[in-house]
């Protein structure tokens, strides 16, 4: 178990999608933990093709 910055920190690197595989094809998805680097980082939005919205 690591210990983030604070609980919204914890929340968002945990983050599960019931609608996603996922957390990079989640939307909602924000944060993401490099357990080998200790570290949080961003995650980018999901690639939507031509004409999706």
């Amino acid at each position: 178990m690591t210990d983030h910055c604070c609980a919204v920190m914890t929340t968002q690197v945990n983050w599960h999608c019931d609608q996603h595989d996922t957390p990079s094809t989640c939307p909602d998805a924000l944060i993401r933990f490099s357990a080998r680097f200790q570290d949080e980082g961003w995650l980018a939005p999901p690639r939507q093709e031509r004409g999706e919205r």
